[in-house]
């Protein structure tokens, strides 16, 4: 069965404390929920937790990412799990 989906336009992240940071939706289904996230060269997001696991994926460039008080640095190539 075909299904609309969100137009995948870059958009900025309207969360608090977020800076430099655009997502564009490419898939919202049920049990699945797929985003890009596009973050500029000074970019900041936010600590928060979500409900679920969430699988990070590094397309291009590099930056860190936290788990917990543990900090990584990730690059392009590598995917990184937060946990629930």
């Amino acid at each position: 069965m075909i299904q609309a989906q969100p137009k995948p336009a870059w958009t900025p992240l309207p969360r608090p404390g977020v800076h430099g940071v655009e997502f564009r939706i490419l898939l919202r289904a049920e049990g699945i929920f797929l985003a890009n996230l596009r973050f500029s060269q000074s970019a900041t997001i936010d600590r928060h937790s979500a409900p679920h696991e969430i699988d990070v994926i590094c397309v291009s460039g590099s930056g860190f990412t936290s788990v917990g008080e543990d900090e990584y640095a990730i690059h392009a190539g590598q995917t990184i799990r937060w946990p629930a």
